[in-house]
């Protein structure tokens, strides 16, 4: 009991500071305001005072040089500028930090010009530097997705471990949801990463991981995925990772992984089969040998869980050159830029490759969902994107269905399957 004690006592004194830069970043930062995680310090900063002024979290950091907080114009050497020389206040402000976390968007002028000076200052200040990274929608144009590609080179020497989220994966899946309740999915992974660090750090488990594992897992890992999710009834352990592996919000290949933090919260009648079974399915979802990657685990019982497993899961040293073609692709992928060499045959083909792979409403379990129809307008009405729930969005090339802790709805629509599992 003592060593619990002491344990929980040093793990006290770890100081984690998320920052929010630009518009982006300063914006999920205002959304984690109402719900936020203990234990972390908050800050926001930018160039614009009006958005500073305008947003919920009490840390603020006004980045100004030759700009009078009008902000940079969409021009990433004034946001480098203006970090440059605002380099005290921001020490100030991490000092301390055994882990910062920066928060922005790739494309604009604040995030992308003074994130790398902020991540370079609490590099150099001893903290674990970790970001996540927005990317822009397809629809920015050219400019914006070289400006976001440059930032992107910037930003990786000065940091332990990035995550990307890809706006232009979210448009294609939730194009017809509105712009407030888009970026609030955006916003999760995020709060994902934030509560996933927070239950290793603060939290004890039979099995117990901690913030030195952590370290072992971000430290100087670049490309890295958070995942997480949570399943019951029977095949719990196979639903939970098909979540978190099939459904995400990247565009790029999680596999070739190096290290793997996975941290298990489950039921009494968890039994040790099932632990083997997750780690069994999760070496073969990344296609790898338990020889070739570095898995620390971590177990909780959580004894109102009511027969359900949820796991987070942090995957790092995701670094093959197909993910580095593929996220210079998703940068670069503005409507102007479609290669109009490729044939339309060749797209044909790739349409019914598509259509035959397609997953339709039958293939669903009938417990998932009620089938019964309702439009988009219905469902947003009976959805509050505030309230903290747990919320299983399906979407299929005929309806979408989501079901939360109320209620089922279902709705027409054209996009692609999707099941995805997350916490508001």
């Amino acid at each position: 009991m003592q060593e619990i004690n002491s344990q929980m006592l040093h793990n006290q004194n770890i100081s984690v500071k998320v920052i929010g830069v630009g518009g982006c970043g300063g914006n999920a930062i205002h959304l984690l305001q109402e719900h936020k995680i203990p234990h972390f310090q908050y800050y926001i900063a930018n160039t614009d005072s009006q958005a500073l002024n305008n947003n919920a979290c009490e840390n603020k950091l006004l980045l100004d040089c030759d700009n009078k907080g009008w902000g940079t114009g969409n021009n990433p050497e004034i946001g480098k500028q203006a970090a440059l020389a605002n380099t005290e206040a921001i020490q100030q402000a991490l000092s301390g930090a055994d882990v910062v976390i920066i928060a922005s968007g790739l494309g604009g002028g604040t995030g992308t010009g003074a994130t790398p000076v902020i991540a370079e200052i609490a590099k150099n200040l001893g903290a674990l530097v970790i970001c996540v990274l927005t990317t822009p929608f397809s629809y920015e144009g050219h400019r914006t997705h070289q400006i976001a590609k440059d930032g992107l080179v910037n930003i990786i020497p000065q940091t332990d471990s990035y995550f990307l989220v890809s706006n232009s994966k979210m448009e294609e899946l939730y194009a017809e949801m509105p712009i407030s309740e888009l970026y609030t999915l955006s916003n999760l992974t995020l709060k994902n990463l934030l509560q996933t660090i927070n239950d290793i750090i603060f939290e004890v488990g039979i099995i117990n991981i901690d913030f030195a594992d952590i370290k072992t897992v971000l430290k100087d890992a670049k490309l890295s995925f958070i995942g997480v999710a949570k399943a019951t009834g029977s095949q719990r352990t196979e639903k939970v990772l098909k979540k978190i592996f099939e459904h995400n919000l990247v565009d790029y290949q999680i596999k070739s992984a190096q290290k793997i933090i996975l941290n298990i919260d489950a039921d009494c009648k968890t039994t040790i089969s099932e632990l083997k079974q997750i780690h069994h399915s999760l070496l073969e979802y990344l296609q790898i040998s338990s020889d070739d990657i570095e898995i620390i685990s971590g177990f909780s019982q959580n004894l109102t869980s009511n027969e359900s497993i949820k796991i987070s899961m942090i995957i790092s040293g995701i670094t093959t050159k197909n993910n580095e073609t593929t996220i210079q692709t998703q940068l670069m992928s503005a409507p102007d830029m479609i290669d109009e060499s490729v044939s339309q045959s060749q797209i044909l083909q790739d349409t019914n490759l598509e259509n035959t792979n397609s997953t339709t409403s039958d293939n669903l379990d009938e417990d998932e969902f009620d089938p019964a129809m309702f439009n988009l307008e219905n469902i947003r009405k009976n959805i509050d994107f505030n309230e903290t729930r747990e919320l299983n969005l399906y979407t299929t090339t005929k309806e979408v269905a989501i079901k939360t802790n109320d209620s089922d709805f279902a709705a027409d629509s054209d996009d692609h399957y999707v099941n995805w599992f997350s916490k508001f």
